[in-house]
């Protein structure tokens, strides 16, 4: 049974990929910050239904709660196969009125975290000789075009587009992969400019799903590095 990390689980498309798991018979560590309640109620409705699963705390802006974090699933399963990094904030706000502190919270959550999550995945998937590793970014990363009114967030997703190439030529001979898919408008999105999307409509999360799964399977074993949109051509 492999043991897979879906962080940022207790809602939405991290929710929707730890059920995803679950019921294809991974142990899945449904990981929260703040939101609890729903973390474990996850957690039971999927016991119900005969899966393996727990929930764990940690707030992954904050160093030693990450490593916490990895130690605990160190000490409980002695190793992880997939890690799906799911956490990242956004925020729209005009550049030249946000704030170092907003800007660093940015970086912090969807950059760094990332980082250091992916470092302390590394020995746990060295020990079993393999791993797969799902970052989420946002349409249109890598293009070096210029959003004045969510620079920071488009900086930080550009920095884990760049981690994740960096990451999977690292790690390539170690059946270790490592890959970006990035979300255009969801159907949970706050914002939903749907006139914008050539597809005249929302990603559901079984769309992005199917990527997420096709990646972490045996059938994408010679991909690494990949990025992949799952944006009905938005920002094409």
């Amino acid at each position: 049974m492999k043991i897979a990390l879906i962080t940022g689980a207790s809602q939405g498309l991290g929710k929707a990929v730890a059920e995803h798991f679950a019921n294809n018979d991974f142990l899945v560590v449904i990981h929260y910050h703040k939101n609890q309640k729903k973390a474990l109620d996850l957690v039971d409705e999927l016991i119900q239904k005969g899966k393996k699963a727990i929930a764990l705390q940690a707030n992954l802006e904050n160093s030693d709660e990450v490593i916490g974090l990895f130690t605990e699933i160190e000490q409980k399963f002695g190793r992880l196969d997939i890690l799906v990094n799911n956490v990242g904030n956004f925020q729209r706000k005009n550049l030249l009125e946000t704030t170092l502190e907003e800007w660093n919270n940015i970086i912090q959550n969807n950059v760094n975290s990332v980082f250091q999550s992916i470092q302390l995945a590394i020995p746990l998937m060295r020990k079993n000789k393999y791993g797969r590793i799902i970052n989420l970014g946002f349409a249109g990363i890598s293009q070096m075009t210029i959003e004045t009114d969510i620079t920071a967030y488009f900086v930080a997703k550009n920095n884990v587009y760049y981690l994740t190439k960096a990451f999977a030529k690292a790690l390539g001979g170690e059946n270790i992969n490592v890959h970006i898919v990035s979300p255009g408008i969801l159907e949970s999105s706050i914002e939903k400019p749907i006139h914008e999307i050539p597809k005249k409509r929302l990603a559901i999360f079984e769309e992005m799903i199917s990527v997420i799964d096709f990646l972490t399977s045996e059938k994408s074993d010679y991909l690494t590095g990949q990025h992949i949109e799952v944006s009905g051509g938005w920002r094409l």
